[in-house]
C-alpha cells in the first residue's frame, strides 16, 4: 500500500534493478551493496522500496509481481522479501 499522504501528492522515483518472468510469473530484484550484519537488516530497510516498486510495475505496465528479491553482494545471497 502507498502510504497515506492526505491531500499532498508525492513524485516516488526510482529504477528496478531487475525483472524478469518466471513460470510461475514475475520476479523484481533489487542489488544492494549496504555491508550488513544480517539479512533482517537489508529486509527491515528496503521492504516499502520493492512494494512500492511493484505497485507501480503492477499498475503502469500491468506485470504483476508474485516474488520481490534483494541480492546482498556483501553477503552474497539472495533475500526474499515477504
Amino acid at each position: 500500500m502507498l502510504p497515506n499522504i492526505g491531500k499532498h501528492r508525492v513524485t516516488v522515483q526510482g529504477i528496478a534493478d531487475l525483472i524478469f518472468e518466471e513460470a510461475d510469473g514475475w520476479t523484481l530484484v533489487d542489488f544492494k551493496t549496504d555491508r550488513v550484519a544480517d539479512a533482517s537488516q537489508l529486509i527491515q530497510c528496503y521492504r516499502e522500496q520493492l512494494e512500492l516498486y511493484a505497485q507501480m510495475l503492477s499498475k503502469t505496465n500491468g506485470i504483476p509481481i508474485c516474488r520481490k528479491v534483494i541480492y546482498s553482494l556483501f553477503l552474497h545471497r539472495e533475500i526474499e522479501v515477504e
